[in-house]
């Protein structure tokens, strides 16, 4: 089958349209992030996520105590509060506040619009815990009506054993929260000695990774995406729905006749691209989609082609060749979708490391980049790749 470029850039405008198809399927994380003011909530959220999302005076209100965040492209709302300041007047009308918003988003009836978690953040640089501080974080985190769960956020932790030492402290008290978590959002520079030494980052994995376990399945999608700080848990999902996509084209090379064979894999194949773009969050223009459909072309049509037309023969052959025969496209079928899978995971795995800047690739750096990974994941398939 010869595929021109008017082919090549028709199936890139396919994935791009599977993927406004998948992003709308897989709708949003919905998070409201509270504490006490000036404990590093918009900078946990910039660092915690892959855009800078926090910015101040950004956000549409909707309670008098509440906005929400929101930018395109991320599947993510972000209900951020006003500071809790105890003592405060104020502080009982958050507190309604927050538990109208919840009971206003599940009236609505969608799960797409339900909250998800929250994140109660207290700066480990405080010395103390207020009762009153404890009494509300119980009091969200038992509200059996909402069953929305909570998780303490250590914010400010220049000292991993001072957070420890607070997350225990935390921990004796009984609450009934998800989880605490001591993080670290950004690195900080001491001085020491006259000697500048950074304190890099840290807990924010691990914070993805509570919550991840606490939210419903719905939006787990949404915060994978939306998240910035693991890759690695992209690359894991990825490959769990790569694995159903090799078994449909295992099946499609059981279809009765020859000539049915390319479509349904075409179909899937594109499903497949577009499925593991949205997993990763990135943008992927027309112009470098073409290239991924470039590469694969490129490097596997003469393998892939020739072992299919041998196949499709032995369908024809009544009784046992449509079994060897739909065994042998099967077969072919599954190890190329795993390596063309395998190869675009990985790119967009770079790309996401910033290993593969946008900015500074071209189409057949692209290409170039696709087409390695493809044919050594081919050869390891036992599929050997010519051209």
């Amino acid at each position: 089958m010869n595929i021109g470029m008017d082919d090549i850039f028709k199936y890139a405008q396919d994935i791009r349209s599977r993927i406004a198809e998948e992003e709308m399927k897989m709708g949003h994380f919905n998070i409201i992030i509270t504490g006490k003011t000036g404990v590093g909530k918009s900078t946990l959220l910039n660092a915690v996520f892959r855009e800078e999302i926090a910015v101040t005076g950004v956000g549409r209100p909707v309670t008098q105590r509440t906005r929400m965040i929101e930018k395109q492209g991320v599947p993510l709302r972000i209900f951020d509060t006003r500071g809790l300041e105890l003592g405060n007047t104020a502080q009982e009308a958050v507190r309604n506040d927050i538990f109208e918003l919840i009971d206003w988003q599940l009236k609505t009836k969608d799960p797409d619009n339900f909250i998800h978690a929250i994140w109660y953040c207290i700066s480990t640089t405080s010395d103390r815990i207020e009762e009153e501080e404890i009494r509300w974080i119980n009091e969200l985190a038992t509200q059996n009506k909402h069953d929305v769960p909570v998780i303490v956020v250590l914010t400010k932790t220049l000292s991993r054993k001072k957070g420890l030492a607070l997350k225990s402290r935390i921990e004796d008290m009984n609450i009934n929260v998800r989880g605490i978590v001591p993080v670290l959002a950004q690195p900080y520079e001491v001085d020491i000695a006259d000697e500048i030494k950074t304190v890099p980052s840290f807990g924010l994995v691990e914070l993805i990774g509570m919550t991840l376990q606490v939210v419903p399945e719905s939006a787990k999608n949404a915060l994978i995406n939306a998240q910035g700080v693991d890759m690695e848990l992209k690359g894991k999902r990825a490959r769990k729905w790569l694995a159903g996509f090799a078994g449909t084209n295992f099946a499609a090379g059981f279809a009765p006749f020859p000539i049915a064979d390319a479509p349904i894999l075409i179909t899937t194949e594109i499903s497949m691209l577009a499925k593991l773009t949205t997993i990763f969050g990135i943008d992927m223009d027309k112009a470098m989609l073409a290239a991924v459909v470039s590469a694969i072309v490129g490097c596997s049509g003469a393998t892939v082609g020739g072992r299919f037309a041998v196949s499709s023969l032995l369908k024809l052959i009544p009784g046992v060749g449509t079994l060897v025969g739909g065994l042998i496209n099967g077969a072919t079928a599954a190890a190329f979708t795993v390596a063309l899978g395998e190869a675009y995971i990985a790119v967009m795995m770079m790309l996401a490391k910033g290993e593969l800047k946008r900015e500074d690739m071209n189409e057949q750096i692209f290409i170039d980049s696709m087409k390695d990974i493809f044919r050594d994941k081919l050869t390891h398939a036992q599929l050997p790749c010519f051209g």
